[in-house]
């Protein structure tokens, strides 16, 4: 990832500066670019998926620190192509529709014309659950029973909040969940929607592929984390 990516920003990167409201930051989920003032600190990897990567990022309106998941689009006009761009614009418009404390916090996403790349800009977490359970056992430490059941709380809170609004994510395990130190206590929040789909109450899903978002992939099919319905003949907000 080059500074040529970050030198796109969105009129969204204002929004920001001006302290307009979160649901006003969402509503143009693609917006033109403008003069750089994003930019990579040391291209600083947080983390790789199928999809794309993430590093972290500041920015100079307003002097926080982001982070940014940057996905590569294929030549323009191949059936390739066509199908990258509604699944990262899929991804971004989900995400943008949920407010809550409990799931990462969206900002906004641009198009880098020189890099060909779509790239969402979000709230910087601290490490994926995975790590952070890892690093207890490591250590010798057991996660407390309070935390364990804030972080169930949290998650079980975030899930509805998603449902609530016709979403369903698709590919929560502990490497989509990421942990926060607010106010001294560590909490947790949902993050990378690259997989999920609309579906309303009592509607249900088939197969792998859903039109207008990523197919699911043997990465979340197969997960010890993931439902066993998932990406059978019917299957819905359970999953």
């Amino acid at each position: 990832m080059s500074l040529a990516t970050a030198a796109n920003v969105l009129v969204g990167a204002q929004r920001l500066k001006r302290g307009h409201s979160r649901r006003s930051q969402s509503i143009a989920v693609i917006a033109p670019a403008h003069t750089s003032t994003l930019k990579i600190e040391g291209l600083t990897k947080l983390g790789e998926g199928t999809s794309g990567q993430a590093f972290l990022i500041a920015n100079d309106l307003d002097g926080c620190k982001y982070a940014i998941k940057t996905v590569p689009l294929p030549v323009r006009g191949t059936p390739e192509a066509d199908q990258v761009w509604a699944e990262v614009t899929n991804e971004a418009r989900l995400h943008a529709s949920l407010h809550h404390e409990n799931i990462v916090k969206y900002s906004y996403s641009f198009h880098d014309h020189t890099e060909r790349t779509f790239n969402l800009l979000m709230e910087l977490c601290g490490g994926d659950l995975w790590t952070r359970v890892e690093s207890a056992m490591d250590g010798g430490a057991a996660i407390l029973t309070a935390d364990r059941e804030r972080w169930s709380r949290q998650l079980a809170g975030a899930v509805a909040h998603m449902h609530e609004r016709g979403i369903v994510h698709r590919d929560l395990n502990p490497w989509n969940v990421f942990v926060v130190n607010e106010g001294g206590k560590e909490n947790v929040k949902i993050g990378d929607f690259g997989l999920s789909v609309r579906c309303a109450v009592g509607d249900a899903l088939s197969g792998e592929a859903t039109a207008g978002a990523a197919p699911l992939d043997a990465s979340a099919i197969g997960s010890l984390y993931s439902a066993p319905e998932l990406g059978s003949d019917s299957y819905g907000h359970s999953a």
